[in-house]
């Protein structure tokens, strides 16, 4: 899709949080994750979706499974970072 391969040369380099510019800039790599992660969810999700009467109505419902796919997979990536990086007690 056209969507991602966007997402990917937007993506790269950019700040990861804007308050705290110390934490660093995304990488190729955990862009291609998320990315990779939300067109499958994505994928999942556009199978199952019901036939719309009009073009308009379909586009939304795509674009819902589409925001759902990205965020999903930004919150499984933001996890499993955390579970990593957090210190041992």
């Amino acid at each position: 899709m056209v969507v991602f391969r966007v997402a990917r040369h937007v993506l790269t380099d950019r700040l990861r949080d804007t308050i705290d510019p110390l934490r660093g800039r995304l990488t190729r790599y955990q862009v291609n994750s998320i990315l990779d992660g939300a067109q499958a969810e994505f994928e999942r999700l556009a199978r199952g979706l019901p036939d719309e009467p009009t073009a308009g109505s379909r586009l939304c419902v795509r674009l819902a499974a589409l925001h759902r796919g990205l965020v999903g997979a930004a919150r499984r990536r933001a996890l499993l970072q955390f579970q990593v990086s957090r210190p041992k007690r």
